[in-house]
């Protein structure tokens, strides 16, 4: 199988993680793989192809009207179009926003070689959009919330103005495949993706598999020097100065919660969110590699998790991998995560002071935070086994080559 991998990054984080897993095990199983990236920093290993030219990313200054310019996307559209029927069996797309990559270029390629295009997030559905917060709150509170954010829903002068442009350079992808239920519903109820067949692949945790994932607590608390009998909360998230991570929420709950708990704080940007809660913070930072990050979670009691809207987070499939309960609002794949709370409690979007309970309800509870933690590992166990998500990948990649036959014979995109 040949099959190209496109993505707007290349590392263990987010919705890079699973396409980096994708690329690494089947090129060990000696499959041709490539995987184009803006940018190939010189750790990438062979087979990792940075599409832009020297310079590029500075043209993006050019859409100060926040109007995409296509021919600024030099590098994308000259290796993109150069690439013949014959090259690759399946494309595998990604993320394609953040005005690195031409959309058109990815359209024509599309027509030629069959695709699959996986949704980390909302944006494609709503044509530029990553996730869109009216869903769960009114544009006024959304407005109040981030003022200097503008594209938080799909309703805004800024968002219809991005999607009159995107919606009609966008790749019609022969399947798509979502991670989430909830992502899975949108997908199918969106126009643009009505001719291809949606399919539902959770992410493989392989996290699982790591022996660390069931260290003992007492061992975990020696890392980060917690006391053994402390009640331990952990937040943890890649930047938590997004807008979708709910760090404001996190604060309102936490407020809440008795100054005697312990805050584990994981990720970057912690200090101004440590400065607004009464309990005492550790904030080791952003955990580098797997035996730091899952000692944070063997760590804790409960996993934080106050996001206003996600996909399928990692960082709530870790916990499950951890035997963690979850504490988060009922919104995106978090449902799918955490279920009627079996594996975790859920709040309604946005209540705090019912988040805080939950949390509350967690820690002084040994026994049910025992069974969720359980029930937790059982279900990741079931569903986001590596073994699982690497068969599906190569059946849907199998499904999507048979379409070979029927490829536009349409020639080459040359700049």
């Amino acid at each position: 199988m040949r099959l190209l991998l496109i993505n707007s990054g290349f590392d263990s984080r987010g919705a890079h993680r699973g396409s980096v897993e994708l690329f690494l095990h089947f090129r060990e199983l000696g499959w041709d793989v490539t995987y184009f990236v803006p940018d190939r920093p010189v750790e990438h290993p062979d087979g990792v192809i940075g599409l832009r030219v020297s310079g590029e990313r500075y043209l993006r200054a050019l859409e100060w009207l926040y109007r995409p310019i296509e021919w600024r996307h030099v590098g994308s559209r000259w290796k993109l179009g150069n690439i013949g029927v014959n090259d690759y069996d399946v494309v595998h797309l990604h993320n394609l926003h953040g005005g690195w990559i031409s959309l058109v270029a990815v359209q024509r390629l599309a027509r030629r070689i069959p695709t699959v295009w996986t949704l980390h997030d909302e944006w494609s559905i709503t044509g530029g959009v990553a996730y869109d917060l009216s869903r769960h709150m009114h544009q006024d509170v959304i407005a109040r919330e981030w003022p200097q954010q503008e594209l938080l829903h799909s309703q805004s002068a800024l968002a219809k103005r991005i999607r009159s442009h995107i919606h009609r350079m966008m790749p019609i992808p022969a399947k798509v495949v979502c991670p989430s239920r909830y992502l899975c519903g949108l997908a199918e109820g969106c126009p643009h993706f009505s001719s291809a067949s949606v399919e539902y692949v959770p992410y493989g945790v392989r996290t699982l598999d790591a022996p660390e994932s069931l260290m003992p607590r007492s061992a975990a608390r020696k890392v980060f020097d917690i006391e053994q009998n402390a009640k331990v909360i952990l937040l943890a998230a890649t930047n938590l100065d997004s807008p979708y991570k709910g760090a404001h929420l996190a604060i309102g709950a936490l407020q809440r919660i008795d100054s005697s708990v312990i805050l584990l704080l994981a990720g970057h940007n912690a200090e101004a969110l440590a400065r607004c809660v009464p309990q005492r913070v550790i904030a080791p930072g952003f955990l580098h590699g797997d035996r730091d990050l899952l000692a944070a979670y063997r760590a804790a009691n409960v996993v934080l998790v106050p996001s206003v809207a996600d996909n399928l987070p990692y960082v709530a499939l870790d916990a499950l991998a951890t035997q963690r309960p979850v504490a988060a609002f009922r919104v995106g794949g978090l449902v799918d995560i955490v279920g009627s709370d079996e594996r975790g409690l859920l709040a309604e979007p946005f209540l705090v002071e019912q988040l805080a309970a939950n949390v509350q309800r967690i820690l002084a509870d040994k026994q049910l935070a025992k069974n969720m933690g359980e029930r937790g590992l059982e279900w990741a166990r079931n569903h986001c086994n590596m073994g699982q998500f690497f068969r599906a990948h190569a059946a849907i990649y199998a499904q999507a080559a048979k379409r070979a036959t029927a490829r536009s014979q349409e020639p080459p995109y040359v700049v």
